[in-house]
């Protein structure tokens, strides 16, 4: 089991943001957290992630309740996308998909420009783009570029908030099938978007 978490709550300023949550996440499964806006689906990454320990309840990573050190295992093993990629607005698409492997734990798996051109292909992106600066794309354009980031890094389990809201139809079919049809990928999203749901293994909903 790779994610376990058994009656797990969030309180912010005394407001509870979800509580008594339990599901788990196998290795290789599809899973989908959905609800309205507000239920708290960003809260659980970051709670998984460690940014957010203000939680009551159990977290198991690999059968190991959350701590420094599995914490650490954890982020070495997860590629992780947030919704908003704003905050690194003033790098250029190039900067921003080298950006990660400047990280000691990350150089080895440097890639050559030749594998994210055919990512770029696969994810139906003009190679032009990569002088602009992220700011100057259209959100399908970062939100696609986010995700070939996150695939580059060759981690084995995902965490992706809304992964593709930002797509029009055409190309959110061709992420969804180059993703969700992966079996050795292990993916925890959190989406309103039918069309991904009903392609994940289970949806949790909050």
């Amino acid at each position: 089991m790779i994610f376990s978490l058994h009656n797990v709550s969030v309180v912010f300023n005394e407001q509870p943001i979800f509580a008594s949550l339990s599901f788990e996440v196998s290795r290789g499964e599809k899973v989908a957290i959905s609800g309205i806006s507000g239920k708290g689906k960003s809260s659980i990454f970051n709670v998984l992630l460690g940014f957010e320990q203000r939680f009551t309840g159990e977290i198991l990573f690999e059968g190991k309740p959350l701590t420094p050190t599995t914490i650490h295992r954890l982020r070495t093993q997860v590629g992780w996308l947030p919704q908003e990629l704003n905050f690194l607005s003033t790098l250029t698409v190039k900067e921003f998909l080298y950006a990660p492997f400047e990280y000691q734990a990350n150089k080895a798996n440097r890639p050559h420009s030749e594998v994210i051109e055919q990512w770029f292909d696969a994810f139906e992106l003009k190679p032009d783009i990569l002088n602009h600066p992220l700011s100057a794309i259209s959100g399908g354009e970062k939100q696609r570029v986010g995700l070939i980031t996150v695939l580059l890094l060759k981690r084995s389990i995902l965490l992706l908030d809304e992964p593709v809201s930002a797509l029009d139809v055409a190309t959110k079919q061709k992420v969804i099938d180059l993703l969700l049809s992966d079996s050795q990928l292990t993916i925890l999203s959190s989406s309103h978007d039918a069309a991904w749901n009903n392609r994940c293994d289970k949806i949790i909903t909050l």
